[in-house]
């Protein structure tokens, strides 16, 4: 069995034994700060719960997604290093995410766990980055690539959509982690879901022009 699956396998069940720690937490603590020390926003120890089911979900997600595809002989072996690697690498900033939130979840002077937030952006922002980069280099019609009914109509349509939307990828990651660096948390809607929406929208019209580009030049 591949090993790097089992190590998949292994850090995506883990998070299970933090729910050990939530009776011993404090009932409510603050989740989020202002720069200023602050708090914004306080919650119960049981949202912990969520953010356990995130890494499980990511692990087991990727461990049977890459199973399925071979099972189904789509090509998938190109991009599966890369792709399990990554999962492993997302489960396990999660899990250490949680750890410092079970932290300030034990700490009676209510500690700040606004970091947490911080680098759970800055992660989004370099997951896109390397997502983005490894788009070009995904086999035609592979499950690992940008899919829709554009991108598959043939092989060099295929080829230029995921370049360009791979650098709209890279682009989108690095604007996240330039917001994330100048902005504060408050402004989390324009840090996060501003670039993830014009990735979405980006992604689509560019995979179109892709599809005219090279209808034309068939």
């Amino acid at each position: 069995m591949n090993l790097r699956l089992v190590v998949l396998r292994i850090f995506s069940t883990t998070p299970i034994l933090l729910l050990g720690f939530l009776p011993f937490m404090n009932h409510s603590f603050a989740w989020q700060y202002n720069l200023d020390g602050t708090p914004v926003r306080f919650g119960s120890r049981y949202e912990l719960i969520l953010y356990i089911l995130i890494p499980i979900i990511i692990g087991w997600g990727c461990y049977y997604w890459i199973n399925n595809g071979k099972g189904k002989g789509y090509n998938i072996q190109k991009n599966e290093k890369f792709v399990t690697i990554l999962a492993i690498t997302i489960v396990i900033l999660f899990q250490g995410s949680m750890i410092w939130s079970i932290i300030s979840g034990l700490n009676t002077d209510g500690s700040s766990i606004s970091t947490v937030t911080k680098m759970i952006l800055y992660l989004v922002g370099i997951l896109l980055l390397a997502y983005g980069n490894q788009l070009p280099r995904a086999s035609f019609k592979s499950e690992f690539g940008f899919k829709n009914m554009w991108t598959t109509d043939s092989e060099k349509a295929w080829i230029y959509s995921q370049k360009w939307v791979g650098i709209l990828c890279m682009l989108c990651g690095m604007s996240i982690i330039l917001l994330n660096v100048f902005l504060p948390l408050s402004n989390l809607a324009v840090i996060l879901l501003l670039p993830i929406g014009v990735f979405v929208l980006g992604s689509y019209l560019l995979s179109y022009m892709a599809y005219i580009k090279t209808s034309r030049t068939v």
